[in-house]
């Protein structure tokens, strides 16, 4: 099975905030699935040739890594290994830029293993799934009511908001599903004040939103190596959905 490229939409700015205290946000992108030949030979060089700081592959997760290390963030990432596109997969995504959609080629990983601290003295290695709760925790800074995400090794100002009305939702706690794809970094074009159907309308066949748990990790490992905040000004209303 072929995972092919995603694209970004919308919901009018200043609507996140109403849906998030009405307990009715569902925090999105689309991905295409299809029968494919075996990727041609050199794929990952070309995908490098191509997208080049839009390639964000092992040695940007290694990275991530490394920073987190010098601010002594202990996390180590699983690599998955399957590069499943092929060099003509990867120039048609890039022909997408005409139309306006600059894509990523994000490599997500499903675990990692960090150092918890049991006490003063003894800290002991935990393989965790990478979720959106577990990520934020890597940043977490105090205890009790003064907790804050703003241990921050790739620049300045907290990684993740101070907000719990997530803590126990189901999409938070959802493992990312590992490999390859290619997100546009921007919104999809025409996307802003659309309803979700209408906005669903602009997906291609068999293509499909971003689930929240690959939206956080996609902005977070781009902060991470390039130094770019990603949606600062947009949301991104993924497929996810709050429950309970």
């Amino acid at each position: 099975r072929l995972t092919m490229p995603e694209h970004l939409v919308t919901y009018p700015a200043g609507t996140l905030a109403k849906l998030i205290d009405q307990d009715k946000w569902k925090v999105n992108t689309p991905l295409r699935t299809e029968t494919s030949p075996p990727p041609e030979s050199g794929g990952i060089e070309k995908a490098r040739q191509l997208f080049g700081e839009n390639f964000l592959g092992e040695e940007a997760i290694h990275t991530f890594e490394e920073k987190c290390k010098l601010k002594g963030i202990s996390v180590k990432f699983e690599i998955p290994t399957e590069f499943q596109y092929g060099e003509s997969d990867l120039e048609l995504a890039k022909q997408d830029e005409e139309e306006g959609k600059e894509r990523m080629l994000v490599l997500r990983p499903e675990w990692m293993t960090v150092k918890v601290k049991r006490s003063l003295r003894r800290e002991e290695e935990v393989r965790q799934p990478v979720n959106i709760i577990n990520l934020r925790n890597l940043f977490k800074k105090g205890a009790g009511g003064n907790v804050s995400f703003d241990n921050n090794p790739f620049g300045d100002g907290p990684v993740f908001w101070k907000l719990d009305w997530y803590n126990e939702q189901d999409f938070a706690k959802e493992q990312i599903k590992g490999g390859y794809s290619m997100p546009t970094k921007d919104v999809l074009p025409d996307s802003w004040n659309k309803t979700w159907d209408l906005q669903t309308d602009l997906l291609g066949d068999g293509e499909r939103r971003r689930e929240a748990n690959e939206a956080v990790w996609d902005l977070l490992l781009t902060y991470a190596v390039t130094g770019q905040k990603l949606l600062t000004q947009k949301a991104d209303w993924t497929n996810s959905q709050t429950s309970g």
